[in-house]
C-alpha cells in the first residue's frame, strides 16, 4: 500500500486568518476518504500566544466523527508545557489519558508515542527528509507514523491529528493549507 493516496485533507481557514496567525491559526481540517466522504475532522481551536506568556495558552486540537457536524469527539491532543522536550497529552474521547507524545530537543525530527506515564515507547512519529530543493522551497512534509500495536481507529485519527499539530507547531513556515495523506 505504500505511496497509494489513502486521504485528502484541506484546511478551512480564511487568508486573513491565516495571514495574521501564521501557524498558530485556528482551522477546521475534514479528513476525506478517496470517496470524497469525511472519515474526521480536525478542529484547532485560537489560542492567543502573547511572547511574554507563551506556555499560558499551549495549543490543542480536536479531533471529532466524520464532518464534526454531530460534535462527537474521538479525542484530543493538548500540548504540555516544558523547558526542554516537547511534550503532548492524547486523550481519548472521554478525556481519558491514553498517550503521551515526547519529541526531544536533541531529535528535532522525531516524536515518540509513549505510555501514558511517559515510560515506555509504544510507537513514533517521525519527520522524513525530503531532499534539499523541497525543504528550501517548499512548505511540504512528508512524515512517518508508527501506531501503537493495539491502537484502534478512533486512536489513530487522533494520533493523525497529533501529527498534523507537530506539524503546525514545529515545521510549517507560511499560511499555505492542504495535505495528502499517503500509505
Amino acid at each position: 500500500m505504500y505511496g497509494r493516496q489513502i486521504a485528502f485533507a484541506a484546511e478551512q481557514s480564511d487568508c486573513f486568518v491565516r495571514q495574521c496567525c501564521g501557524n498558530l491559526r485556528p482551522f477546521s481540517m475534514p479528513i476525506l476518504l478517496p470517496n470524497g466522504r469525511p472519515a474526521f475532522t480536525l478542529q484547532r481551536p485560537y489560542k492567543c500566544v502573547p511572547s511574554c506568556c507563551w506556555f499560558c495558552t499551549l495549543q490543542e486540537l480536536h479531533i471529532l466523527r466524520g464532518d464534526g457536524s454531530d460534535g462527537t469527539r474521538l479525542g484530543t491532543v493538548y500540548q504540555e508545557y516544558s523547558l526542554f522536550t516537547r511534550w503532548f497529552k492524547v486523550c481519548d474521547g472521554s478525556g481519558n489519558l491514553i498517550y503521551r507524545i515526547k519529541g526531544p530537543c536533541c531529535h528535532p525530527w522525531t516524536f515518540q508515542i509513549m505510555d501514558p506515564s511517559g515510560q515506555t515507547e509504544l510507537g513514533r512519529i517521525s519527520k522524513k527528509w525530503s531532499g534539499l530543493l523541497k525543504e528550501m522551497f517548499t512548505d511540504a512534509d512528508n512524515f512517518n507514523v508508527e501506531f501503537p500495536q493495539d491502537s484502534t481507529p478512533e486512536v489513530r485519527a487522533t494520533l493523525m491529528g497529533a501529527l498534523f499539530l507537530i506539524d503546525y507547531l514545529f515545521f510549517e513556515q507560511s499560511g499555505r493549507g492542504g495535505y495528502m495523506a499517503y500509505a
